[in-house]
């Protein structure tokens, strides 16, 4: 089995590599990390419009590149080599690839267009205030409200959170347990009775928030 980069991962590796060396100096990275956001909104829109790197793995059909999880790694190592301060991970990686995975086909158009258009960054709230990776960590939870559902409760470690504009929300039904009764929701940064709040780390090159859902009908 060859794992060696074909041509065109080796080419998308080195314009990453070149790019990053010119935009994502210390200077600039030490700049970004004193901001709210934590990140240039003009260089990120400069990688949207330029680079198209948000779309690397999205299909075509919703306006991506339609490349695969190797080519996203070759330019994430670039990434991690040169500190890019970008809603790139939340978006991409937790936003992209969960609508991916459990989006209906209407709402991948609506909102994996956005995101390639650079209008719109996402990010995943799955786990509560003690954070974890498994089923148990989601506290935040829903009711059905006639069409649509309520949530309630926290999210806690939320990449980007202060920022994204669409924020894919992992809950569970009241009562449930486990792996059981857990659902998606994508509730829009502006929505009634979300707050978001910042959750100051030691690695504030990716900024986190604390989100509470106070009844966000959804």
């Amino acid at each position: 089995m060859d794992f060696v980069f074909t041509e065109e991962q080796q080419m998308i590796r080195d314009t990453a590599e070149s790019f990053l060396a010119e935009v994502s100096t210390s200077e600039a990275v030490r700049k970004a990390m004193a901001t709210d956001s934590g990140y240039d909104e003009a260089l990120w829109q400069q990688i949207c419009a330029e680079m198209y790197w948000q779309a690397i793995h999205v299909p075509e059909e919703f306006g991506g590149m339609g490349l695969g999880f190797v080519e996203l790694v070759a330019m994430m190592e670039q990434m991690g080599r040169y500190l890019l301060c970008a809603p790139f991970y939340s978006t991409v990686c937790l936003g992209v690839n969960t609508l991916l995975l459990a989006a209906s086909d209407e709402q991948k158009s609506e909102y994996l267009s956005a995101i390639c258009e650079g209008s719109l960054t996402a990010t995943l709230a799955y786990c509560g205030k003690r954070g974890g990776r498994g089923a148990d960590a989601i506290t935040a939870t829903y009711v059905a409200d006639g069409d649509g559902y309520v949530l309630s409760g926290d999210s806690s470690f939320v990449v980007d959170g202060m920022t994204a504009g669409l924020i894919l929300v992992a809950a569970r039904a009241e009562g449930s347990s486990g792996e059981e009764g857990v659902s998606l929701f994508a509730v829009p940064a502006d929505s009634a009775g979300l707050a978001r709040s910042n959750l100051p780390l030691l690695d504030q090159t990716r900024k986190m928030a604390n989100l509470t859902f106070e009844k966000v009908k959804v």
